[in-house]
């Protein structure tokens, strides 16, 4: 990836090339690519990344920092929905999101209130609350299904 310049100065990179960046790797909206960008940049701020330091620590710096936002993105795209298969055996699943419909209405059943990682039972919160909190711009979000 690493296509983000180094700054002779010491900066960190752009957060205009930072999610420039990230959109190569990233089908992800800009807006959400330039907050991950911002917090990339702020991770590398607050945990003493001296970007200004010697020449030979730049490069690693930025690279740092172009690699702190890559995993941000890679986290928040695996968080998000995703097509699944309902092979449980179970016609109507709660935890994959929807009952079968048409086509046209729902093309597939997704991992709503399933955590992929464990197999367990998720929370559509942790994904509709934090895109609806991101949309916001609040620090959290919550969806009531009623």
């Amino acid at each position: 990836m690493n296509r983000v310049s180094v700054d002779t100065a010491g900066r960190p990179p752009s957060v205009d090339s930072l999610a420039r960046e990230l959109s190569l790797r990233h089908s992800l909206p800009h807006a959400l690519l330039v907050d991950l960008a911002r917090r990339a940049i702020a991770d590398a701020n607050s945990f003493g990344t001296d970007v200004a330091s010697s020449g030979a620590n730049r490069a690693t710096s930025s690279s740092s920092i172009v690699e702190r936002a890559d995993q941000l993105a890679t986290e928040f795209s695996q968080s998000l929905l995703r097509d699944v298969v309902n092979a449980t055996g179970v016609l109507l699943h709660t935890n994959l999101g929807r009952a079968p419909m048409a086509m046209q209405t729902s093309n597939r059943a997704s991992n709503l209130e399933l955590n992929m990682s464990s197999g367990e039972r998720g929370s559509r919160q942790t994904t509709v609350g934090k895109l609806l909190a991101l949309l916001c711009g609040a620090e959290s979000a919550i969806v009531v299904n009623n």
